[in-house]
Formats: structure tokens, C-alpha cells, sequence
């Protein structure tokens, strides 16, 4: 599970290993991070969205969460919906959860 941290006024992540990565400023709010979980209808297959390629509209996926790509409510469910436009969603059923 990644952990994240807010700094003054800024957004930290891998908080655990003292490399602080600055993602972006956000106000003093508890921010949701959330990955795209994904699992094939035919198979059962399963894991999680890594990245979107937008042009050859289709997602590459992982099965470390880890490697997954994070990403806010709001985001996660727009990603969902495009995925689901580009017919990803034909043979995949898509999860939003909390990373």
C-alpha cells in the first residue's frame, strides 16, 4: 500500500522510505488516492491499470499494485468511462479502489 502525506500545503509520497516526492499542492484536505483495478469477463484475470495509452486507445496493465497508476476520485472515474468508450469494457469489468 503506498502511503502519502501532506507537508505544508504540499502533496508527498513514499512517506515509509524518507524520499519525499512532491506530486502536487493541494489545500489541507484529506486526499483519496485510488488505482483501477481491472478483471478479464472470459478468464478471471485480474489486476490493475499501469498506464492509458490515449492514442492507440487501450490501457497496459500490471498485477503489482505497486506499479499501478493512481489517481483521484474524480480521474478515476472519468479514466473508467473513457476506458469503457475505447470498448475496453467489453471483456474487462473495472473497480475503482482505494490504493
Amino acid at each position: 500500500m503506498k502511503v502519502y502525506l501532506i507537508i505544508q500545503n504540499a502533496f508527498y509520497k513514499n512517506v515509509e522510505s524518507k524520499r519525499f516526492d512532491i506530486l502536487f499542492i493541494r489545500r489541507k484536505e484529506a486526499i483519496h488516492i485510488m488505482v483501477i483495478k481491472w478483471t478479464n469477463l472470459s478468464s478471471n484475470e485480474s489486476g490493475y491499470v499501469r498506464s492509458i495509452d490515449y492514442k492507440n486507445r487501450h490501457f497496459n496493465n500490471t498485477f503489482d499494485i505497486n506499479e499501478a497508476k493512481t489517481f483521484t476520485q474524480d480521474t478515476a472515474e472519468k479514466t473508467v468511462n473513457k476506458l469503457i468508450e475505447y470498448g475496453e469494457g467489453e471483456n474487462n469489468k473495472f473497480e475503482i479502489l482505494e490504493g
